[in-house]
Parts: structure tokens; C-alpha cells; sequence
């Protein structure tokens, strides 16, 4: 188990730091004053989940306790960052005050992950495998 979370510690780390900003109550998020882009909320979830699934790529071709994760590193990353997603969207809908979940918000944090394994895919990038 200890060489899991080794292998598995930004992947922990990360989804730790995902979960923790998208369960702030809504209204404790500050609000920049000068940036007015247009679904930034979309593109930040978009970065978040892009970020995850890089790290749990890596981590999860590496470790070798859960097998399917070695064996579909890929697959693996995308479900998980799906899954923790659409989660998250649930838990700030139903439990979270000044909180919504939201559907645009799920498919932004899919959108990010999509993204992550066709760069990851595409430049064939030296930390996997």
C-alpha cells in the first residue's frame, strides 16, 4: 500500500486540492476584479481535470498493485477524472450551501481530462511508461 501512494502521491495530492476548491462554499470564492473572461469558471475546471489526469497518467502506468490502472493508464485517468467530476458536481448540488451542481461544470471537467489524454497520446510523452 505504501508503494501505491508513492506512486499515486500527485494523483492523491491533486484530487485533494480539486476537491477541496470545488467544495468552498459559494459564497467564500472571491471574485477578480479586474479579469471579466467569459466561462472562465469553465476553462478553470477545464485546467483542474487537465492537470489530474496528467498526474494520474503518469502515476497510475507506474504503480503496480491495481493492475487495471497499469495495464490501461489511459482509460483509467479518463474514468477517474470523470467519475470524481460528476461527483463533485453532485455533492455541491445537493450538499454544499450558495453551492450548484452543474452539468456545464461536469462536461467542462471531461472536456479537460479528453484534452489531457489526446496531448498525452499524441506526443507520446517520455513519463508514461
Amino acid at each position: 500500500m505504501k508503494q501505491f501512494v508513492l506512486h499515486n502521491f500527485k494523483t492523491i495530492l491533486w484530487t485533494i486540492v480539486v476537491v477541496g476548491v470545488c467544495v468552498v462554499p459559494g459564497n467564500e470564492i472571491p471574485s477578480p476584479p479586474i479579469i471579466n473572461i467569459p466561462h472562465l469558471d469553465k476553462i478553470v475546471h477545464a485546467g483542474l481535470y487537465f492537470i489530474l489526469t496528467v498526474f494520474s497518467v503518469k502515476s497510475f502506468s507506474r504503480q503496480k498493485l491495481v493492475p487495471i490502472l497499469n495495464q490501461k493508464p489511459y482509460q483509467s485517468a479518463f474514468v477517474y477524472a470523470v467519475v470524481l467530476g460528476v461527483i463533485v458536481e453532485l455533492v455541491q448540488h445537493y450538499f454544499i450551501p450558495t453551492r450548484s451542481g452543474d452539468i456545464l461544470d461536469a462536461l467542462a471537467n471531461s472536456t479537460g481530462s479528453l484534452l489531457a489524454i489526446l496531448i498525452l497520446k499524441k506526443w507520446k510523452l517520455s513519463f508514461i511508461r
